[in-house]
C-alpha cells in the first residue's frame, strides 16, 4: 500500500520452548488464538514506495486463561465493546517458522511531505454485537496484559483486544468510582459509554440513534459504531435519549473551563483553536484516557441538490449545540489534527455532523452556572408570584442557549400576568429560533397579538413581515411563494421604515424582499440607503451588484437597447449590458470583496471579460479599407501603408 499503511507496533509471542508447562486448556487455548488471528503486513512506506518503518520486535508470553478476570467478563466486556477502551489489535505472525501470537496498535499510516514524519491515527473497532468470552494472560516487557477475545455470533467470527491489566485497573476503578459509566438507550437497546468530566456526564462515544434520514443518504453515507451517525440540527435537537440531551453552547464552555480552555478565549468565534496554558484541550478530547471522551474524527454530510456525500477527508470532528447562533445558523465545535485546542463556530441548520450527548442537570444546577442567574433565582425563591423576574431570567437563560429553561420561565411568567404583551412577544422570538418549523402559527398569533395593540415598536413589525415572508423548510427559512404573505410583508416592513427609516438591518430586509418581487429599481435605491449607514457591508455592495446588473438588464430588454450579452463563463447567466454598466456593478463586486464578502467568481467572469475586450480594443490597429478591396493600415513607424487585396 503506497499512500495508505498499516502502521503496527507489537509484541512478539515468545516461543513456547522455556515457557512454564501449560494446562491442557490453556494448551487448547493457545491453538485457538493461533487458528482465529489474522496475519497483517509489518513494514510502512511511504508515498514513493521507499520503506519507512520497521516495527520494534518485543516479547510477550503466554499465560493462559485469567481466572481473575474471567469471573468479571460481562461487566468488562460492556466497556470494551465499542470504543471507549484503548484496547489495541492483535495478530498471528511467523517467526523462523515458528507460529506466535503478537499484539499492536493499528492505524491508518499516512507520510506528510511538509514535516517529512509519518502520521496515523488509532482504528479499532470490536463490533456492538460482540460479546466478550474469555481473557487471556500475557506477561510483557510493560507489565502483565490481558488479551480480550470477543466473538460476533452473527457472523461467527471473533474479535480481540489487548489492555495491559495497569490500564484495565485504572479504568476500572473510575467505574467504581461512577466516573465512567454506561447507559441503555431504551428506543433500540444500544449501550453508550458515558464519562464525567468535572460536574457534566458527558457520552464517551458519537450517537447513533436512526432517525429519519432520507433513504437516498443511508445508501451513500457509511456508518459504524466507530464514527456514529450524522445529524442536521433538526433532528439533532431530538436524537438524544430519554434523560440526555445536546448540550448548549454553554454546557460545552462549561467542559471546555474544566479541561483548559482559557477563560478569556471562551467566547472566541471562528475557526480559532481555543487552548490554555501548557494545555491541548482538543487533542485531549481525542485522544486522552484520562477524560475518555474520545472524540472520533468523523467529517461531516453535504447536501447538495439532494445528494448526500461525506467529506472525503475525515481530518475533523464537528458536533451540533443545541445553540443557535441565529435564525439558520446554530453554533457547534469543531476538534482536528490541525487544531491542539477546541474551535467554537456555527453552521448552517442544515448540515450534518456528530452528535454527544449530555445528561440532563436539574435547575438547581444550571441557576447557578452564573452571578446573574443567581440573583435572579433569589429573587424568585423570595418573591414566587412575581413575573417579571421569570421574565428576566427567561432572558438571561436564552442568551446562555438554554431554550428548554428560557421556554418553562416565560410560560411561567405569561401564566402569571397573561396580559404583559412583551412577554408573548419575547416567547414568539424564543420559538422563532427553536421550533419555527412545529409552532410557526403560535408564533405569527403571538406576534400579530402584539402589534394589534402596540403601534410604536419598529421591531414588532419587522419580526412580523419575516414571519409572513418565510416558511422553514429544509434547515432554512424559504420564502413563501404566497403573492398575499409577499404584500403583507411588503406592507409590514414599511411600517417598520415609518418609525426607524435608517434602520440597516431594515433597509437590507427590504431591499431582497423587493428582490423577491423583482423591484430591482427599488431594491437598489434601499441598499443605497442602507449603505449610507453602513459604506463598508460587503454583503451589501455584493447584493446591489447582483441589482445592478438585473435592473440594467430588465430596462435594456424592455427599451429595446442596442447594449451587448454578456454571459458569465461558468453557469452561463447572460445579461443585456453596456461597459459603463458593467463597470458600475463591478465597482460594487470589488467593494463587496475589499470588505470581507465572498463573491461568487461567476459574476466576477463578466468584469474580467469587459476588461479583455477593452484592452483588445486600446491596441488594436487602426484599418482603412483602400482601392480593389485593399485595405490601408499603419506600420510600426506609425506612417500609412497599403496592403492589396490577395
Amino acid at each position: 500500500m503506497k499512500n495508505f499503511t498499516l502502521l503496527f507496533s507489537f509484541l512478539i509471542l515468545s516461543s513456547f520452548l522455556f515457557a512454564q508447562e501449560l494446562s491442557k486448556k490453556d494448551k487448547n487455548s493457545k491453538k485457538h488464538l493461533e487458528k482465529n488471528i489474522s496475519v497483517n503486513k509489518l513494514d510502512v512506506f511511504n508515498h514513493a514506495g521507499v520503506l519507512q518503518y520497521t516495527n520494534t520486535v518485543l516479547t510477550l508470553e503466554f499465560k493462559g486463561i485469567s481466572s481473575q478476570y474471567q469471573s468479571s467478563i460481562e461487566s468488562i466486556g460492556a466497556y470494551c465493546i465499542g470504543t471507549l477502551y484503548p484496547l489495541k489489535n492483535v495478530s498471528q505472525v511467523s517467526i523462523d517458522g515458528v507460529q506466535s501470537i503478537s499484539y499492536y496498535p493499528q492505524f491508518q499510516a499516512y507520510f506528510d511531505k511538509s514535516d517529512n514524519q509519518m502520521h496515523a491515527m488509532q482504528k479499532l473497532i470490536i463490533p456492538k454485537d460482540a460479546k466478550l468470552i474469555t481473557i487471556y494472560n500475557f506477561d510483557s516487557e510493560n507489565g502483565n496484559g490481558l488479551m480480550m477475545e470477543f466473538f460476533v455470533k452473527n457472523t461467527g467470527a471473533y474479535s480481540y483486544g489487548f489492555v495491559l491489566e495497569s490500564e484495565l485497573r485504572i479504568l476500572m476503578d473510575r467505574v467504581s468510582k461512577k466516573e465512567i459509566g454506561l447507559m441503555s438507550d431504551e428506543r433500540d437497546g444500544r449501550t453508550y459509554k458515558w464519562v464525567m468530566i468535572g460536574d457534566q456526564k458527558w457520552f464517551g462515544e458519537n450517537l447513533q440513534y436512526i432517525i429519519n434520514e432520507h433513504k437516498s443518504m443511508d445508501l451513500t453515507v457509511p456508518y459504524s459504531n466507530y464514527f456514529g451517525r450524522y445529524y442536521n440540527y433538526n433532528q439533532s435537537i431530538s436524537s438524544c435519549p430519554k434523560g440526555w440531551h445536546i448540550p448548549s453552547d454553554g454546557e460545552w464552555k462549561q467542559m471546555e473551563l474544566e479541561i483548559g480552555v482559557a477563560q478569556n478565549l471562551i467566547d472566541e468565534m471562528g475557526m480559532v483553536s481555543r487552548g490554555g496554558d501548557n494545555v491541548s484541550p482538543g487533542t485531549s478530547l481525542a485522544s486522552s484516557h484520562d477524560l475518555m471522551f474520545y472524540a472520533k474524527y468523523s467529517g461531516a454530510v453535504s447536501n447538495k441538490t439532494g445528494i448526500y456525500k461525506l467529506s472525503a477527508s475525515r481530518e475533523n470532528a464537528q458536533f451540533w449545540t443545541s445553540s443557535k447562533a441565529d435564525e439558520v445558523n446554530a453554533f457547534m465545535r469543531v476538534l482536528g489534527k490541525q487544531f491542539d485546542g477546541v474551535v467554537r463556530d456555527k453552521t448552517g441548520t442544515q448540515n450534518f455532523i456528530s452528535c454527544r450527548c449530555v445528561k440532563d442537570q436539574d435547575l438547581s444546577v444550571i441557576k447557578n452556572s452564573s452571578s446573574v442567574l443567581k440573583e435572579i433565582s433569589a429573587k424568585i425563591d423570595a418573591v414566587p408570584s412575581n413575573a417579571s423576574n421569570y421574565f428576566d431570567r427567561s432572558i438571561e437563560f436564552f442568551l446562555a442557549g438554554e431554550s428548554r429553561f428560557a421556554i418553562d420561565d416565560i410560560n411561567k411568567a405569561i401564566e402569571l400576568n397573561g396580559k404583559s404583551l412583551e412577554q408573548k412577544l419575547f416567547k414568539a422570538q424564543i420559538l422563532f429560533l427553536y421550533s419555527f418549523e412545529k409552532d410557526a402559527d403560535e408564533i405569527r398569533k403571538l406576534v400579530a397579538e402584539y402589534t394589534n395593540e402596540v403601534k410604536d415598536n419598529d421591531y414588532a413589525f419587522y419580526f412580523q413581515s419575516r414571519l409572513a415572508l418565510y416558511d422553514y423548510r429544509d434547515g432554512g427559512l424559504k420564502v413563501t411563494s404566497d403573492s398575499e404573505r409577499r404584500k403583507k410583508a411588503s406592507e409590514l416592513i414599511d411600517k417598520a421604515l415609518a418609525i426607524d427609516s435608517e434602520n440597516p438591518f431594515y433597509n437590507n430586509y427590504k431591499a431582497k424582499l423587493l428582490v423577491v418581487n423583482g423591484e430591482y429599481a427599488a431594491a437598489i435605491k434601499a441598499l443605497k440607503k442602507e449603505l449610507k449607514a453602513d459604506s463598508k457591508n460587503g454583503e451589501t455592495h455584493y447584493l446591489l451588484a447582483k441589482m445592478k446588473l438585473k435592473n440594467y438588464h430588465t430596462q435594456n430588454v424592455k427599451n429595446n437597447s442596442k447594449a451587448g450579452e454578456w454571459c458569465t463563463q461558468i453557469t452561463g447567466m447572460c445579461f443585456k449590458l453596456t461597459p459603463t454598466q458593467i463597470k458600475d456593478a463591478c465597482n460594487n463586486f470589488k467593494k463587496a470583496i475589499n470588505y470581507g464578502a465572498e463573491v461568487s467568481p461567476d459574476y466576477l467572469t463578466i468584469c474580467a471579460e469587459l476588461k479583455q475586450a477593452e484592452t483588445l480594443e486600446k491596441h488594436r490597429p487602426i484599418v482603412y479599407t483602400g482601392p480593389r478591396g485593399g485595405r490601408y493600415t499603419r506600420n510600426s513607424n506609425g506612417n500609412k501603408c497599403y496592403i492589396p487585396r490577395r
